[in-house]
């Protein structure tokens, strides 16, 4: 738009001398007048633009309350009903063959899925307080249980240091509400 905006200026100049060795009030009155036009042009771009950023803010904001009261939900969620959100949140952030273990001693596992053709055990944990080392325990039986490539504990809370130095060594990939916030907003458009 700039360039454009470049050019007119250059043609307009170069009229404008023109006009000015044959009758320079014209002249003076004709450039006042586009000067003024390319004002105008100019602040209708600034303030189009803001009126975009404005509507890009209010959508992303639209898409944090929408996040935040999932959040709050999540937070009152039943074991089961969390499991079952993590298992529709999956493939919108491109799992495949997203299945629940509905076993009982299920070594930890609740979900198995795939990304990329590697198969995750996934462990969801809606919490209160700190997931501990012992939900990373049982989630490393379930992984070979379960013969997966990978192993994921998804949390609506934090981990404590020993569960996250434990998942570190043994490469358990960990999410926690803050990463959980950046799978939900995968899935909101």
């Amino acid at each position: 738009m700039y360039i454009v905006l470049g050019i007119m200026f250059v043609l307009i100049a170069l009229l404008a001398f023109n006009l000015y060795s044959q009758f320079p009030m014209v002249t003076i009155l004709f450039g006042i007048i586009v000067l003024i036009v390319l004002l105008f042009v100019v602040l209708y771009s600034f303030f189009n633009k803001s009126k975009k950023e404005k509507n890009e803010i209010k959508k992303e904001n639209e898409k944090y309350a929408i996040i935040q009261g999932d959040l709050d939900e999540i937070d009152i969620m039943s074991d089961e009903n969390f499991i079952k959100y993590i298992l529709d949140l999956l493939p919108k952030n491109g799992y495949t063959k997203v299945e629940q273990v509905i076993y009982t001693g299920d070594y930890g596992v609740d979900i198995t899925a795939y990304k990329d053709e590697i198969k995750y055990a996934i462990q969801c944990v809606q919490f209160r307080g700190e997931v501990t080392v012992d939900v990373i325990k049982n989630l490393l039986l379930g992984k070979e249980y379960y013969d997966c490539d990978k192993a994921m504990v998804v949390t609506n809370s934090i981990f404590n240091r020993k569960a996250i130095k434990l998942a570190t060594s043994s490469q358990i990939e960990l999410i926690n509400r803050d990463k959980l916030v950046i799978l939900m907003c995968n899935t909101v458009r």
